[in-house]
């Protein structure tokens, strides 16, 4: 609500929250600028983030978590700007991420130790990205490019983000904004204290699910390359890697 470019519209998700959520949100159901969505039963981020981008009327939209802030108050703005001034027409404008602690604290600005990589991110997101890269989030894109992609996987409730943003860099552009965007607060609770098993069987049926069918010593190599990434970023032996793909999920 502090951003110099002001929403013109803001939708709510209570994935039917045991905390005091509705009660917080209720005293903004009247207000115009918020929809407020609340749901009978647990649907999971995936679709939680599609019913809201399916209910906004807005051309242009942007996500946020509910443990996550915008870090600047000129991180809309910003990304708008560079939405504006782009070439191409199927541009995402996206901001650097500022890492927290659970008191909001900045840590480190993932930047200093992923460089950031922008333009035809197609390759570089799908073989490349994920684990030692910088992969945008909350990033400032186009309603009818979000289904044009193909949505959110609904069956998805790990690195679903990175799955959508896979079929994004197909079809789209990235801009960097060259501000501070949304803070991550890393608290190590929630989806990110699943097993180890369940991160890597749930990045490598995406890496799989969005590999285009090449010569059989390409997809042996991007599939080594990927690997490597995995163990890199579960910090984990090739071992651990081989077990965890080889058990039943």
């Amino acid at each position: 609500m502090t951003q110099t470019l002001r929403p013109t519209e803001i939708v709510v998700v209570d994935d039917n929250s045991e905390d005091d959520s509705r009660a917080l949100l209720e005293p903004y159901r009247d207000q115009k600028l918020i929809t407020l969505i609340c749901l009978d039963r647990r649907m999971g981020v995936s679709y939680c983030r599609h019913r809201a981008i399916e209910s906004t009327r807005c051309d242009y939209i942007t996500t946020l978590d509910s443990d996550d802030f915008y870090f600047t108050n000129t991180k809309l703005q910003k990304e708008w700007q560079c939405i504006l001034t782009a070439r191409n027409a199927k541009t995402i404008a996206f901001s650097d991420v500022a890492i927290v602690d659970a008191g909001g604290k900045l840590q480190f600005l993932r930047s200093a130790h992923r460089p950031i990589q922008e333009g035809d991110l197609s390759s570089w997101m799908r073989h490349f990205g994920f684990g030692t890269g910088f992969i945008p989030r909350d990033f400032l894109f186009g309603r009818s490019q979000y289904f044009e992609a193909g949505g959110f996987d609904l069956a998805l409730s790990l690195y679903e983000d990175w799955d959508l943003k896979i079929r994004l860099a197909d079809r789209c552009k990235f801009s960097f904004a060259r501000t501070v965007g949304s803070a991550y607060r890393q608290t190590g609770a929630g989806l990110a204290s699943a097993p180890l098993q369940q991160h890597l069987k749930a990045t490598w049926a995406i890496f799989a699910k969005n590999t285009p069918r090449e010569p059989r010593l390409t997809v042996l190599r991007q599939k080594l390359a990927f690997l490597r990434n995995q163990r890199r970023h579960f910090e984990c032996s090739f071992g651990q890697l081989f077990l965890a793909l080889a058990r039943d999920p």
